[in-house]
């Protein structure tokens, strides 16, 4: 039903193809950061589409960028036999596609749970996409033997008590992992159901114990 317009496959080097003149894709640091981690990490598992006709990239500048930058031999291309009009719609639209499609957050987390994240920038990545959802873990809700002195197992200071207070917010999973494992805090997964309110659970530790933590 559907015209198949690929037409070939090889490893050429990264210098020998053209980036496109009307890439209109902004590459920020960050997505080169990302990219770069998992090159380094997995390798190539999608190839470079590049026009027959024209050697020009349809997709994957980007990857071939990095590939020039990393000094590397070659790159997977795969070639497809399209008019120069036909460039421009592919160009046009393929990521765009992609990009509509929505997430499953909750399929997303347990994949997420099936691998490590090769640095940072990934990991934020994932916190991002996956959002505020986290599944419940009843376990993991129940105090572990904090001490009173030290810890709260959760923020219960009373609108009349007047403590002179400092908060951090963390806004994403790595950053409450980190800050866990720094001051040895609980670390507690809320459920995010659809259509419920998104309420953080909180920690509270004395500024005796903080500081002491900090020398």
């Amino acid at each position: 039903m559907w015209e198949n317009r690929i037409c070939g496959h090889a490893d050429v080097p990264p210098e020998s193809l053209t980036m496109h003149g009307q890439n209109w894709r902004v590459h920020n640091e960050k997505q080169r950061r990302v990219l770069q981690a998992m090159l380094d990490k997995v390798g190539f598992v999608k190839s470079i589409t590049v026009s027959k006709r024209t050697n020009v990239i349809l997709d994957g500048h980007l990857r071939v960028s990095l590939a020039i930058a990393n000094n590397a031999a070659t790159v997977p291309v795969e070639y497809v036999d399209v008019t120069p009009a036909e460039e421009a719609e592919i160009l046009a639209t393929v990521d765009p596609v992609g990009d509509l499609a929505g997430t499953d957050h909750a399929k997303l987390a347990e994949l997420r749970d099936l691998f490590e994240t090769p640095n940072y920038d990934v990991d934020a990545m994932l916190d991002d996409l996956i959002g505020d959802w986290e599944p419940i873990d009843e376990e993991e809700l129940k105090p572990k033997g904090a001490k009173a002195a030290d810890g709260l197992a959760e923020m219960e200071l009373k609108p009349y008590e007047h403590y002179d207070y400092l908060v951090v917010l963390a806004t994403s999973t790595t950053e409450w992992n980190a800050l866990a494992e720094k001051f040895g805090l609980q670390k507690v997964k809320v459920s995010r159901e659809k259509g419920a309110p998104k309420v953080g659970v909180g920690r509270a530790i004395r500024a005796s114990r903080l500081l002491e933590m900090l020398k």
